[in-house]
């Protein structure tokens, strides 16, 4: 699950049906990456830290795109979409969820079809229109 900025309300209201389907399948993985300018800009940090802990096969990584240097351990320098190469995806068998800033969402779509996505592995959500 891919967000950045208030895209990532979605992913947190989905927090207990995740916690019910990791309960049930222990070989089922959820990565959320969140992408803001700041740390003082990330939404329900806590409530994520919090999951990750209690479920070891869910992953919370921050982006922080603008930023010196991340200070904490779920904190990475850069845009969200840079941490793709790093999550080992399988484009047959993992679904990517993205939400939020357009030119994120097509920057992610240009980055996943190289590494072999099909549109049907994908489903986004823009909030807003991207003016090309």
């Amino acid at each position: 699950m891919v967000a950045t900025g208030t895209g990532v309300a979605p992913y947190r209201s989905m927090l207990p049906t995740l916690s019910k389907r990791l309960q049930a399948d222990e070989r089922l993985k959820v990565t959320l990456l969140l992408g803001v300018r700041y740390a003082d800009d990330l939404l329900y940090v806590e409530d994520f830290i919090a999951f990750a802990k209690q479920y070891k096969n869910f992953n919370f990584r921050s982006h922080l795109s603008r930023a010196d240097a991340p200070t904490e351990p779920y904190q990475y320098a850069g845009y969200v979409q840079s941490a793709f190469e790093a999550l080992d995806l399988n484009p047959t068998a993992d679904l990517v969820y993205l939400c939020g800033n357009p030119y994120m969402i097509d920057s992610s779509m240009e980055k996943l079809g190289k590494m072999g996505f099909k549109r049907e592995r994908i489903r986004r959500e823009k909030y807003i229109s991207r003016g090309v």
